[in-house]
């Protein structure tokens, strides 16, 4: 049983293009654990690592999901993910893993700023006889 195990899980990865020789059985086992815990704990994990935005419980096993994958991969590949698509100066080829860790998480899961709230009110557009578009 233990065996038939494992070897679904490996399919399972393998579909998903991940290659399995650059990842231990147990790093499996904890990716597929996540999806048992609770919302909350997802949600405090997240938290703890930068990712606010997200609510949902598949979202929230998805980002930890791939942060656990990219904790797994050597500094190097970080690199290459982490200057992929960045802003010349961003990243340094001398970037630890933890720099990279953290680049590539607020790449990937930004908070949005907030929409800017124009101090232009209802009551702003009465007082200088301006019809607001509704």
């Amino acid at each position: 049983a233990v065996d038939a195990s494992i070897a679904s899980a490996k399919e399972r990865w393998r579909a998903m293009g991940l290659d399995l020789e650059l990842f231990r059985l147990d790093l499996l086992r904890d990716l597929d654990e996540l999806a048992t815990r609770k919302p909350k704990e997802l949600s405090a994990e997240c938290r703890q690592l930068g990712i606010e935005a997200l609510s949902e419980k598949s979202e929230l096993v998805q980002a930890l999901r791939k942060v656990r994958l990219w904790q797994a991969l050597p500094r190097e590949t970080l690199l290459e993910l982490a200057t992929a698509g960045a802003v010349t100066g961003s990243v340094t080829p001398e970037a630890s893993h933890a720099q990279l860790l953290r680049t590539l998480v607020s790449k990937h899961f930004a908070t949005p700023a907030p929409a800017s709230r124009s101090a232009w009110t209802p009551e702003c557009a009465a007082a200088a006889h301006v019809t607001l578009p509704v």
